[in-house]
């Protein structure tokens, strides 16, 4: 502890003072370079108060309404401003309304959250260098969005679309199962390859090929089963094998 050696100074937590060590070892206050000095307080006509108080070391300017509760908290220390609601909290403007941070911008609800717009909704995100990399854009009844890369993990997904377009460049799918069942199937290729273990196909009505050429080939045994069987070509008909059997 040190001694008062200046008069009407009443010593708080915090304050920057001059001291000064006596030849017997004693400290003395010789200045003070920075007081904070009890600062009126403001009330307004509901019991609404503003006051700067001391937190310690630390001053704090804080709003308090009619039953004490803190409204509006600023730490000039920590440069932090806090405000705390205990019912509703709204904000309106007449114009535009713009948060803007140099730190990151934290959204949490205890129950539901809505963004709503009657206009344009539009979420976008940029690279390190400023370039936009992902947006999505919701007008009206459109919604666009626009990313280079898009991963989503789902347990289920149902989706009814009263017409699609997909136009990719490359598309891979691999599934365990897939049942589809549609009315009619149209599928047009430069180049149509399948590889499978086992084929199955059946058709209750006419199963036909139109090719320019039409080749079978089979490593073991070829079988064609039927009731009647007709066999047409316009000019020659050839059969090869070790053995034929006509019966």
């Amino acid at each position: 502890s040190a001694r008062l050696a200046v008069s009407g100074y009443d010593p708080a937590p915090g304050d920057g003072v001059l001291v000064t060590r006596a030849d017997d070892g004693v400290l003395y206050v010789l200045g003070v370079v920075r007081a904070l000095r009890a600062a009126p307080v403001l009330r307004a006509s509901d019991g609404t108060v503003a006051a700067l108080e001391r937190d310690g070391a630390e001053e704090v300017l804080r709003v308090r309404d009619a039953d004490g509760h803190v409204l509006v908290e600023h730490r000039p220390s920590e440069g932090r401003c806090v405000v705390r609601a205990s019912g509703d909290l709204a904000f309106h403007a007449g114009g535009d309304l713009d948060l803007d941070a140099d730190g990151a911008v934290n959204i949490r609800a205890g129950t539901d959250l809505r963004l709503e717009g009657r206009g344009d909704v539009r979420l976008s995100a940029h690279d390190h260098d400023g370039d936009e990399a992902s947006a999505l854009d919701m007008r009206g009844g459109r919604t666009a969005l626009r990313t280079r890369r898009l991963a989503a993990k789902l347990e289920r997904a149902d989706l009814q679309l009263d017409e699609s377009n997909l136009v990719v460049g490359t598309l891979r799918t691999v599934a365990r199962h897939v049942t589809q069942k549609v009315e009619r199937i149209e599928t047009t290729a430069e180049r149509l390859v399948e590889r499978t273990r086992e084929s199955w196909r059946e058709t209750e009505g006419l199963s036909q090929t139109r090719a320019g050429r039409l080749r079978l080939v089979a490593r073991g045994a070829l079988a064609a089963i039927g009731e009647t069987a007709l066999l047409k070509a316009e000019e020659g008909v050839k059969i090869k094998g070790e053995k034929i059997y006509l019966a």
